[in-house]
């Protein structure tokens, strides 16, 4: 990209730095929306000490869409381990190589393994038989199928 600034950078700029609201994202494909959220939770677990890898929750649609996701979240990271060619504090640099380690088992990725990481994490309390197991899309028709049948039977 040319040096020439994108006509929205200060908003881009505000999504990534200001914390004080909730933002709404909303362009077409390819112009930085998942760069944007991803560089602002970055900015927030390096600058709220309250805000930890493990506390983070991005949700998007699809299987490679979340490790899409999950591959930012590590580039970005590492990215930001030098400031201006220079290494960061030895703090600051492991605090950034746990949240590299800890990308893959933080909840990255989609609404479906969010839904079974809660349900397992609470399977007593959601009266879920323990080690339950989540069906494949292949087997949805027919378990709906079973459940139509077993409701309308009696």
């Amino acid at each position: 990209m040319s040096n020439l600034e994108l006509i929205d950078a200060a908003a881009r700029k505000a999504a990534i730095e200001d914390h004080s609201q909730s933002i709404f994202i909303d362009a077409g494909a390819g112009t930085g929306k998942t760069e944007t959220i991803v560089k602002r939770i970055v900015n927030r677990l390096l600058n709220d000490d309250a805000v930890h890898m493990m506390n983070v929750a991005a949700i998007t649609f699809t299987d490679k869409a979340g490790a899409e996701l999950r591959n930012r979240f590590r580039k970005v990271l590492r990215e930001v381990q030098e400031v201006d060619g220079k290494p960061l504090d030895k703090a600051q640099a492991d605090l950034i190589s746990e949240y590299v380690h800890q990308v893959d088992s933080a909840a990255i990725g989609t609404i479906h393994s969010f839904c079974k990481r809660i349900l397992t994490d609470y399977s007593i309390a959601a009266k879920l038989p323990v080690g339950f197991a989540v069906s494949s899309e292949d087997a949805g028709p027919s378990l709906k199928g079973e459940r139509v049948k077993r409701v309308t039977e009696k």
